[in-house]
């Protein structure tokens, strides 16, 4: 896309935004460029975004998953980061980000069209995966494919959301379209093992660990060991031991 002058730019960028919606949508522009400007998360509305920042992406190659408008793309940059790939499906998303980046004079960042379901390009250094495992995915067993997915592209580190412990009563039974609370349970003991219902709680980073086996390790942000069995989502650094 040929560089375009700064109207043009904000005509394209309004028009952009008001042809997608949330979910697609789900980064607030405005954000996007609080960080661009400032390189502050001031006044940014993601709780984990200051988890985040105790990450060191410093010159590193990175691979965003689920990009979207290119927030942590471009907070990684800001921070340091050699260069990012921001992949997305909603290719909307990914030229709002990059008429961003244009935008505010940011280089570094490259994005393309791409589903982390079905990619097979080569693993990456670090690779973001961040607010894409979320209550519906993983009431339908959809985190599965999704958490190994982030794996696969992973050469050495990863950086993830994700609810350590969930409550189904609450945090699943009322979901749209969520069957009863009964069935919930079933449907969980079933995809990710009955060794991970304990109680009332769904024991999700106890799966996540397990299904990565002995050669990685998973470091909560920040480090406290009580963070990994919290019901609140978390920002986790997981090390590939032998990369």
């Amino acid at each position: 896309m040929a560089t375009m002058n700064a109207a043009d730019q904000q005509q394209r960028l309004e028009a952009l935004i008001s042809s997608i919606s949330h979910p697609d949508l789900w980064r607030p522009v405005e954000e996007v460029e609080q960080v661009l400007t400032t390189g502050s998360i001031e006044g940014t509305g993601d709780p984990n975004t200051k988890d985040f920042l105790l990450v060191d992406v410093s010159g590193k190659e990175i691979l965003d998953l689920g990009c979207n408008v290119g927030y942590y793309t471009y907070l990684a940059l800001k921070r340091g980061a050699k260069h990012v790939v921001g992949e997305d499906i909603i290719p909307e998303s990914l030229e709002i980000a990059r008429i961003l980046g244009e935008k505010h004079n940011c280089p570094g960042a490259e994005f393309r069209e791409g589903s982390f379901f079905t990619r097979n390009g080569a693993q990456h250094e670090m690779v973001f995966f961040i607010d894409i495992i979320g209550n519906n995915s993983v009431r339908e067993g959809r985190a599965v494919d999704q958490f190994d997915a982030a794996v696969r592209a992973v050469g050495k580190e990863l950086i993830i959301s994700v609810r350590p412990v969930f409550v189904p009563e609450r945090h699943l039974a009322g979901l749209k379209g969520a069957p009863p609370l009964e069935q919930i349970w079933e449907e969980l003991r079933e995809t990710y093992g009955g060794e991970y219902c304990r109680g009332d709680h769904f024991y999700f980073l106890e799966w996540a660990h397990d299904r990565l086996g002995p050669g990685w390790k998973v470091n909560p942000l920040p480090d406290d060991e009580n963070m990994a069995y919290s019901i609140r989502k978390q920002i986790f650094h997981i090390v590939r031991k032998d990369g």
